[in-house]
């Protein structure tokens, strides 16, 4: 089933705003909160969709969202380009509203 835009721009922000929140989210916290939110349309965030929604944060918005793998042996994602993006006053203010 494909997802409306609506959906995609939903789903592409709530994961970067968590992302931004909180650099030590695994794809199944990711998920778990984007189910719990009200903008889930009922839909999962699996690794291949997070893989895809990663490719269009980066598109969209210029933030690079990475795996780092962490002592547990899980992986847990981050911003690579933190600094860049704390300079942006337009993308901060986006993310903000």
């Amino acid at each position: 089933m494909q997802s409306s835009f609506p959906t995609i721009f939903n789903r592409i922000t709530f994961i970067t705003r968590e992302v931004m929140k909180n650099e030590n989210l695994t794809q199944e916290d990711i998920d778990s909160k984007w189910r719990d939110n009200t903008l889930c349309d009922g839909s999962s965030i699996s690794q291949k969709q997070l893989q895809r929604d990663r490719d269009r944060i980066l598109e969209l918005y210029g933030i690079d969202i990475q795996p780092r793998r962490v002592d547990s042996g899980v992986y847990v994602y981050y911003i690579r380009n933190k600094e860049q993006i704390k300079h942006d006053s337009v993308l901060r203010w986006t993310m903000n509203t």
